[in-house]
């Protein structure tokens, strides 16, 4: 039967906006869980799976004549998930954020009046001639509306970037599908679950809910939220360490701790990884841990770690070595595919067949190539010179592309690069020459970058891999992604810009509103007042990271008996590792079990036992969002972070 694209493209869009609505709902008016961390964020989780497991055997068992079939399923995942890149956190709340803070947050003592204000282009930030900018965090005055006369050529000009980053975006994902989802066959844990959930079964049930494994870990995990639901009313209560931040163990003086709290979430996904993999995560975040607590213990430091950075500057830039020996390994890899799509694009009529790709190649190297150039010619007119536009845009390129492979490699719903461009940038150019203008634009630039979260290209190529199950008109998923992007930024802006001027952006408590956007301009603003050169030191510890990294991925490809996988020394120091690496250290032990007892075999049993688990923990973490919004509105408890 043919698929009602119509329809798909219907829900699809439904449910992107209810994710929207969610997460502006729980982050901003019930304070509740924290829904947009994550690469697959609980924000869109929830919905479909609301959708998965209510309304699609509900249609099935009414009307099975007009039951969902797998493709329109597809289409709607494919959608939820792009529309949950937007809200809040992701990036609709930092952009007008970081466009009012530089008028609300200045004072005598930090000098933003002088030392800010005046490099602050008009084109790219709303004037504050009546107060617009305070009214954002304060709530309008009585009789007021909201200024949008002073917001629609700022926002304008900001779409014109994020228009840019996402046609280069989509296009280079779609560039290396093929690459990483068939020639490397990469694991795409964070597909697999959505195409898990909509496989058909033969009843009206959904394949994955007619296992009974599975409704044991459903129901396991559920009850763990339902308990802990308890504690909202009694915090007395005794509740499972399930919540995010709950168990440290010291080891010593001096060393880092190591956080110990199980998350059901990261376990659910990093089941579907590979033991290599996950041993390799657990394993160099440990050695990272060792490393930092003999550094304390010598006294060795290079100076205060930067925002984001790893546990300290020697390690973070160690990592930063290493992440680029990553990335460029593989598109080394990716070197005789990449040339098959440089053939077929100069080429059309050539012999490489691009037909079940996300979009012709020659598509997706002139949208590539216009989409970055559109991103360097807006970042040049907002202050960046040559040589900071060079290497910031090698930074942003190595990360959404190394990012997006450690995602689809490990299965990691948190991670973060080791340090991003603007880091980066800062101490390889030098403050001296990026100059106060391109210093005011790469900190205006975290509105684009916030907390990692709007790297699209996960999105996009966990899209194009779920689209890659198509059996007909696989770059239909590529026009509903477009049309989600569009769709949900207006839609995401514009609840950004209701709530915060209705209700004060200063009463939502929210990191994005009253903190990452202050720390962005202050940071940059102390380097403007204590301009550095080349920071040789730093550089000279990136050397020795990118050469151990390029010794152990020698070893690993090299000798098949090697046992340690390379990747996780990319990214092992950082605070969204330590969050989740004793779960995952957890599933590496449970997974190695099954294995070497049962085989594949027991495997393929045990797998919908880990669903129903990670699922579970998805519904529960709905059912609070309930009990905050019936019993604690405005007053929520944040059971869901990171």
């Amino acid at each position: 039967m043919t698929p009602r694209w119509w329809l798909a493209f219907a829900v699809g869009l439904g449910l992107a906006a209810v994710v929207n609505l969610y997460v502006f709902a729980s982050d901003y008016i019930f304070v509740s869980s924290r829904l947009t961390f994550g690469y697959l964020p609980m924000g869109a989780m929830v919905p479909f799976t609301c959708f998965a497991m209510l309304v699609v055997p509900l249609v099935r068992l009414l009307a099975p004549r007009h039951a969902f079939r797998k493709e329109e399923l597809i289409v709607v995942f494919s959608m939820t998930l792009i529309g949950s890149v937007f809200p809040t956190l992701s990036m609709a709340g930092f952009i007008p954020s970081v466009l009012a803070t530089p008028y609300y947050f200045a004072t005598p003592e930090n000098q933003w009046q002088h030392l800010l204000l005046p490099h602050l282009p008009r084109w790219a930030f709303p004037p504050n001639e009546a107060g617009e900018m305070q009214w954002f965090f304060q709530g309008l005055p009585k009789g007021e509306g909201i200024p949008w006369g002073v917001w629609v050529m700022p926002l304008l000009w900001w779409a014109m970037l994020l228009v840019g980053i996402a046609l280069a975006t989509t296009c280079l994902t779609a560039i290396l599908r093929k690459q990483w989802a068939e020639r490397e066959r990469l694991a795409f844990p964070l597909a697999q679950v959505p195409l898990d959930m909509i496989r058909p079964g033969k009843g009206r049930l959904p394949a994955f809910m007619t296992n009974r494994l599975f409704w044991i870990g459903f129901g396991l995990a559920l009850f763990a939220i339902s308990w802990n639901i308890i504690s909202f009313f009694d915090p007395a209560f005794p509740t499972f360490p399930i919540i995010h931040g709950q168990g440290f163990l010291q080891i010593g003086q001096g060393f880092p701790s190591l956080r110990t709290n199980v998350n059901l979430f990261v376990i659910g996904f990093a089941f579907l990884t590979p033991l290599d993999v996950l041993m390799s995560v657990w394993l160099f975040h440990f050695l990272a841990i060792l490393q930092v607590g003999i550094q304390n213990r010598l006294g060795l430091t290079l100076g205060p770690t930067d925002m984001w950075d790893g546990m300290t500057v020697i390690i973070a830039w160690e990592e930063q070595g290493a992440f680029l020996v990553f990335v460029g390994l593989s598109l080394w890899m990716a070197r005789g595919h990449l040339r098959d799509v440089v053939r077929k694009a100069w080429n059309p009529r050539c012999e490489v067949d691009d037909s079940r790709e996300p979009m012709s190649y020659r598509t997706a190297v002139v949208g590539f190539l216009v989409g970055a150039g559109l991103v360097a010619a807006w970042l040049s007119r907002l202050g960046m010179n040559g040589p900071t536009l060079l290497v910031y845009g090698l930074g942003f390129l190595v990360v959404y592309v190394g990012v997006c492979k450690v995602v689809a490699q490990c299965g990691l719903v948190y991670v973060r690069a080791p340090m991003t461009p603007h880091t980066f940038v800062s101490h390889t150019v030098g403050t001296d020459g990026i100059g106060p203008a391109g210093l005011i634009a790469i900190a205006a630039t975290f509105a684009i970058w916030c907390d990692n979260k709007p790297v699209l290209s996960t999105a996009t190529m966990h899209a194009h891999r779920v689209a890659g199950e198509l059996r007909t008109r696989p770059r239909i998923v590529t026009g509903a992604s477009v049309l989600t992007m569009a769709v949900c930024f207006v839609l995401a802006i514009y609840l950004t810009m209701s709530i915060c001027y209705t209700k004060g952006g200063a009463t939502t408590g929210c990191w994005e509103i009253q903190g990452g956007n202050i720390a962005f301009f202050g940071e940059y603003v102390r380097k403007l007042q204590n301009p550095q050169g080349t920071d040789f030191a730093r550089l000279q510890c990136m050397g020795i990271g990118a050469a151990v990294m390029a010794a152990v991925s020698f070893l690993k490809y090299r000798f098949l008996w090697w046992p340690v996988h390379p990747i996780g020394f990319c990214f092992a120091s950082g605070w969204a590792i330590s969050s989740c690496a004793f779960s995952i250290f957890l599933t590496w032990i449970a997974k190695a079990i099954i294995l070497k007892t049962g085989g594949m075999i027991l495997y393929r049993k045990a797998r919908p036992f880990f669903l129903g688990m990670l699922l579970g923990y998805v519904v529960g973490i709905g059912l609070c969002f309930l009990v905050d919004v019936i019993w604690f509105p405005t007053q929520g408890h944040m059971i869901h972070h990171w």
